[in-house]
């Protein structure tokens, strides 16, 4: 026990949240008291790869589920990574780190089937919890940026979130770069994101809100409203919607919350153990 009282492994899990709370008071500051830990986080050392722990590496998620983290290529391994992965849903295909003390929370109940990660150096990713992504969905937060996602949200297949464009762009005159360098991207509770939907560098989604497939979104969009289009803009307030399909006369939906998610989140999840079946009836 350490003078705390707590063990040497629950001592560096407070240690990891509070590094990603500090990240959200410096530059989310409203999203810091709404931080949820995953109940059940245990600190694991099974099946990781040599240099994870070598690196001061640390990972916490129950026993039992499987997380594939990894160096990006042709990069050092990180160091002082913190990964916190929650019960109740579907991990990412792959987590990747890079640099200096990533950090990941992927909360309660969050499917990501297919999914695949990336924190860079000193960058953040939180998914607060209860997320269904269909398929395919890609986070990418590098450059010290930020990536908040906020409870109950539904996203369709291939979904992109990124807080840089990978690659700068400079004014040829000024020589000044122009396009965004670690930012913020936030998306609030209770958002649907349609098929496709590119979640840009700097965009704010706020709570409620629709976001149409396909459409690139650059800037902050208002609560409860439909968004479509390239860049997407506003083109219907206050709305709700509603996970069940229902009838035109029924004006009783309302806001839908945890419930149906996850009932949404077990389909997902038992369509994912279906196909692990399939493909390894396939390999044998």
């Amino acid at each position: 026990m350490s003078v705390s009282g707590m063990t040497p492994a629950e001592d560096e899990l407070s240690r990891a949240v509070a590094l990603i709370r500090q990240r959200l008071r410096q530059r989310l500051p409203h999203a810091a008291g709404d931080l949820s830990v995953p109940e059940g986080l245990a600190l694991r050392t099974d099946g990781l790869p040599d240099w994870w722990s070598a690196a001061g590496n640390r990972l916490f998620a129950p026993p039992g589920i499987e997380i594939v983290l990894r160096s990006h290529p042709g990069e050092e391994p990180p160091r002082g990574a913190v990964v916190l992965v929650g019960a109740g849903g579907t991990p990412p295909a792959e987590i990747m780190l890079a640099g200096e003390a990533p950090a990941v929370l992927v909360g309660s109940g969050c499917s990501l089937l297919n999914g695949y990660l990336y924190s860079g150096d000193r960058s953040t990713i939180v998914l607060a919890g209860d997320l269904a992504s269909i398929n395919g969905s890609h986070l990418n937060a590098r450059n010290g940026g930020l990536i908040a996602i906020g409870r109950d949200n539904l996203w369709a297949s291939h979904i992109t979130v990124q807080t840089d464009d990978m690659h700068a762009i400079f004014d040829r005159a000024t020589k000044e770069r122009i396009n965004r360098y670690g930012s913020v991207v936030e998306i609030g509770e209770h958002v649907w994101l349609g098929l496709d939907a590119l979640i840009s560098p700097g965009a704010r989604i706020g709570p409620g809100c629709v976001i149409g497939a396909r459409s690139v979104v650059t800037r902050a969009i208002p609560p409860n409203c439909v968004a479509v289009g390239a860049p997407a803009r506003v083109v219907r307030r206050n709305i709700a919607w509603s996970y069940h399909d229902v009838a035109p006369e029924n004006h009783a939906a309302g806001r839908e919350r945890a419930g149906p998610v996850r009932s949404l989140l077990r389909r997902v999840a038992r369509h994912s153990r279906v196909r692990a079946v399939l493909a390894a009836l396939r390999r044998n």
